[in-house]
Protein backbone atom coordinates (compact mmCIF):
# COMPACT_ATOMS: atom_id res chain seq x y z
CA UNK A 1 0.00 0.00 0.00
CA UNK A 2 2.89 2.47 0.21
CA UNK A 3 3.41 1.92 -3.23
CA UNK A 4 0.15 3.17 -3.75
CA UNK A 5 1.20 6.42 -1.39
CA UNK A 6 -0.53 5.10 1.28
CA UNK A 7 1.49 6.32 5.21
CA UNK A 8 3.54 4.11 5.96
CA UNK A 9 3.72 2.26 9.65
CA UNK A 10 6.38 4.40 10.94
CA UNK A 11 4.46 7.92 8.50
CA UNK A 12 1.37 7.16 10.42
CA UNK A 13 3.09 7.14 13.87
CA UNK A 14 4.93 10.02 13.42
CA UNK A 15 1.75 11.75 12.59
CA UNK A 16 0.15 10.67 15.78
CA UNK A 17 3.58 11.64 17.45
CA UNK A 18 3.40 15.23 16.10
CA UNK A 19 0.21 15.83 18.75
CA UNK A 20 1.52 14.33 22.02
CA UNK A 21 3.37 15.93 24.51
CA UNK A 22 6.42 13.94 24.28
CA UNK A 23 9.40 15.06 26.31
CA UNK A 24 11.72 12.88 25.35
CA UNK A 25 12.41 10.83 21.96
CA UNK A 26 10.36 7.44 22.35
CA UNK A 27 11.53 5.43 19.57
CA UNK A 28 8.89 2.23 20.29
CA UNK A 29 6.10 2.82 17.47
CA UNK A 30 3.92 0.25 19.73
CA UNK A 31 4.27 2.51 22.71
CA UNK A 32 3.61 6.16 20.73
CA UNK A 33 0.19 5.12 19.61
CA UNK A 34 -0.91 3.64 22.75
CA UNK A 35 0.26 6.99 24.95
CA UNK A 36 -2.20 8.33 21.97
CA UNK A 37 -4.77 6.35 22.67
CA UNK A 38 -4.73 7.03 26.19
CA UNK A 39 -4.26 10.96 25.95
CA UNK A 40 -7.08 11.60 23.47
CA UNK A 41 -8.93 8.61 24.04
CA UNK A 42 -10.42 6.34 21.55
CA UNK A 43 -13.27 8.33 19.63
CA UNK A 44 -10.12 11.14 19.20
CA UNK A 45 -7.54 8.00 18.08
CA UNK A 46 -9.69 6.88 15.14
CA UNK A 47 -10.66 9.77 14.61
CA UNK A 48 -7.03 10.88 13.77
CA UNK A 49 -6.05 7.85 11.91
CA UNK A 50 -8.98 7.97 9.69
CA UNK A 51 -8.39 11.63 9.13
CA UNK A 52 -4.84 10.35 7.99
CA UNK A 53 -6.25 7.99 5.94
CA UNK A 54 -9.23 9.88 4.36
CA UNK A 55 -6.26 12.59 2.69
CA UNK A 56 -5.19 9.69 0.60
CA UNK A 57 -8.44 8.46 -0.50
CA UNK A 58 -7.34 8.62 -4.60
CA UNK A 59 -4.69 6.03 -3.75
CA UNK A 60 -5.32 3.05 -6.19
CA UNK A 61 -3.79 -0.74 -6.49
CA UNK A 62 -0.52 -0.57 -7.97
CA UNK A 63 1.25 -2.90 -9.71
CA UNK A 64 2.08 -5.22 -6.77
CA UNK A 65 -1.39 -5.86 -6.33
CA UNK A 66 -1.34 -6.42 -10.10
CA UNK A 67 1.18 -9.44 -9.90
CA UNK A 68 -0.71 -10.72 -7.05
CA UNK A 69 -3.93 -10.77 -8.62
CA UNK A 70 -1.69 -12.65 -11.94
CA UNK A 71 -0.99 -15.73 -9.22
CA UNK A 72 -4.09 -15.99 -8.09
CA UNK A 73 -3.36 -17.45 -4.59
CA UNK A 74 -5.67 -19.46 -2.88
CA UNK A 75 -5.92 -17.31 0.25
CA UNK A 76 -4.26 -14.11 0.97
CA UNK A 77 -3.41 -12.08 4.60
CA UNK A 78 -2.27 -8.34 4.62
CA UNK A 79 -1.66 -6.38 7.95
CA UNK A 80 -2.60 -3.66 6.09
CA UNK A 81 -5.74 -1.40 7.31
CA UNK A 82 -7.13 -0.20 3.44
CA UNK A 83 -8.81 -1.86 0.63
CA UNK A 84 -6.61 -1.60 -2.00
CA UNK A 85 -6.28 -5.26 -1.80
CA UNK A 86 -9.89 -6.48 -1.36
CA UNK A 87 -10.63 -3.66 -4.77
CA UNK A 88 -8.13 -5.28 -6.81
CA UNK A 89 -8.50 -9.08 -5.95
CA UNK A 90 -12.52 -8.78 -6.33
CA UNK A 91 -12.23 -7.50 -9.71
CA UNK A 92 -11.01 -10.82 -10.81
CA UNK A 93 -13.08 -14.19 -11.53
CA UNK A 94 -12.10 -15.51 -8.36
CA UNK A 95 -13.68 -13.44 -5.63
CA UNK A 96 -12.39 -13.73 -2.18
CA UNK A 97 -14.58 -13.41 1.09
CA UNK A 98 -12.68 -10.59 3.25
CA UNK A 99 -12.23 -11.52 7.14
CA UNK A 100 -11.91 -8.72 8.68
CA UNK A 101 -12.92 -9.66 12.36
CA UNK A 102 -13.26 -12.99 14.55
CA UNK A 103 -16.81 -12.96 13.61
CA UNK A 104 -16.43 -13.49 9.94
CA UNK A 105 -14.96 -16.58 9.84
CA UNK A 106 -18.06 -18.56 9.95
CA UNK A 107 -19.53 -17.26 7.60
CA UNK A 108 -17.21 -18.16 4.74
CA UNK A 109 -19.17 -19.08 1.76
CA UNK A 110 -15.69 -19.68 -0.82
CA UNK A 111 -12.49 -21.09 -0.92
CA UNK A 112 -10.58 -18.28 -1.01
CA UNK A 113 -10.49 -15.79 1.73
CA UNK A 114 -8.16 -12.48 2.18
CA UNK A 115 -7.52 -12.38 6.14
CA UNK A 116 -6.97 -8.66 7.45
CA UNK A 117 -5.03 -9.97 10.36
CA UNK A 118 -4.38 -6.32 11.58
CA UNK A 119 -8.41 -5.29 11.44
CA UNK A 120 -9.64 -2.76 8.88
CA UNK A 121 -10.34 0.86 9.10
CA UNK A 122 -13.96 0.40 8.43
CA UNK A 123 -14.20 -1.75 11.48
CA UNK A 124 -12.52 0.55 14.06
CA UNK A 125 -10.78 -2.69 15.36
CA UNK A 126 -6.86 -2.10 13.77
CA UNK A 127 -3.87 -3.33 15.53
CA UNK A 128 -1.57 -0.35 15.58
CA UNK A 129 -0.82 0.33 19.65
CA UNK A 130 0.88 -1.72 22.24
CA UNK A 131 -2.40 -2.91 24.03
CA UNK A 132 -3.43 -4.46 20.45
CA UNK A 133 0.11 -6.39 20.04
CA UNK A 134 -0.48 -7.77 23.52
CA UNK A 135 -4.35 -8.52 23.51
CA UNK A 136 -4.17 -9.95 19.87
CA UNK A 137 -4.46 -13.61 20.81
CA UNK A 138 -7.43 -12.70 23.16
CA UNK A 139 -8.82 -10.57 20.58
CA UNK A 140 -8.55 -12.50 17.36
CA UNK A 141 -8.03 -15.74 18.42
CA UNK A 142 -10.37 -16.90 15.44
CA UNK A 143 -8.11 -15.07 12.94
CA UNK A 144 -4.73 -16.19 14.68
CA UNK A 145 -5.81 -19.98 14.67
CA UNK A 146 -7.03 -19.60 10.85
CA UNK A 147 -4.11 -18.29 10.24
CA UNK A 148 -1.77 -21.07 11.83
CA UNK A 149 -3.83 -23.54 9.99
CA UNK A 150 -2.59 -21.51 6.48
CA UNK A 151 1.25 -21.73 7.46
CA UNK A 152 1.09 -25.62 8.57
CA UNK A 153 -1.32 -26.42 5.51
CA UNK A 154 -0.02 -24.10 2.31
CA UNK A 155 3.20 -22.16 0.66
CA UNK A 156 3.39 -18.53 1.76
CA UNK A 157 4.92 -16.50 -0.32
CA UNK A 158 5.77 -12.87 1.79
CA UNK A 159 5.94 -9.66 -0.16
CA UNK A 160 6.44 -6.16 1.02
CA UNK A 161 6.52 -7.69 5.00
CA UNK A 162 8.53 -7.16 7.81
CA UNK A 163 9.56 -10.21 9.03
CA UNK A 164 9.70 -8.45 12.78
CA UNK A 165 5.80 -8.62 12.46
CA UNK A 166 5.15 -9.72 16.42
CA UNK A 167 1.47 -11.22 16.29
CA UNK A 168 2.65 -13.02 13.20
CA UNK A 169 5.49 -14.50 14.33
CA UNK A 170 4.11 -15.77 17.91
CA UNK A 171 1.16 -17.00 15.39
CA UNK A 172 4.52 -18.73 13.07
Amino acid sequence: SANSGLPSWTQLIKELEEELPLENEENDNLRIAQYYYNTWGKHRYFQKINEIFNRYSNARPNSIHQEILKIQPSHLITTNYDTLLEDIMNKSIRKYEVIKKNEDIPYIKTKHYLIKMHGDLKEQNIVLKEDDYLDYNDNYFMIATLIKTLVMNHTLLFIGYSLNDSTFNSIF
